[in-house]
């Protein structure tokens, strides 16, 4: 079966397929788990509805089963074990593999920019180099409002991070602030 990838409980067949992250059993991480067809399905259902009768189409990969439709992407037919439904395009696993590569499949998360963290490293950078210059806080303010609700990261991360690298610049910025009107004050 399929197992987490974090702490290797398994899920179950209800969360395959889903469309939607679903929360791991025992770690409750969010996963979205994408599966064959053909692992949930009984092994009656697979042989009755895949056998190739007379002159009916047979599948690209496997010419012994039925094909039960076409590749959207690149025409081949394909039986219910290689038909890939990805956001209802009907796709063989070769396209499924080259367009993953190319990045050419939009509803496919090859990689993702985690902006929390962006936004984090920023804050740090900024407040370690030197507190009393403020001058890097707005772009630590202008990351966590344009990406606030971008997607996260795919494990499920939450705003955390957003909120930590915050309240690092609202410190730096105020630090900033009152040096400079104690600068002030002290020369009048």
């Amino acid at each position: 079966m399929v197992n987490c990838p974090s702490c290797e409980a398994q899920f179950r067949p209800a969360v395959f397929n889903s469309g939607r992250p679903e929360p791991c059993p025992l770690c409750n991480k969010k996963f979205q788990t994408e599966v064959f067809p053909a692992l949930t399905a009984t092994q009656e259902e697979t042989q009755r509805s895949e056998t190739l009768v007379d002159e009916q189409a047979g599948c690209y990969f496997h010419p012994a089963k039925k094909a039960a439709t076409v590749c959207e992407v690149c025409g081949r037919f394909v039986c219910a074990l290689c038909d890939l439904d990805i956001n209802g395009v009907h796709m063989c696993p070769h396209c499924l593999e080259t367009g993953k590569k190319k990045g050419t499949i939009e509803a496919l998360d090859n990689s993702r920019m985690l902006y929390g963290k962006m936004a984090l490293y920023t804050a740090f950078f900024s407040f370690f180099i030197s507190v009393l210059s403020g001058f890097l806080a707005p772009i630590t303010f202008y990351i966590i409002i344009r990406y606030w609700k971008a997607p996260g990261s795919i494990t499920g991360s939450g705003k955390g991070r957003f909120v930590v690298a915050g309240i690092l610049a609202l410190i730096q910025i105020l630090v900033t602030f009152f040096f400079f009107f104690a600068i002030i004050t002290e020369g009048s």
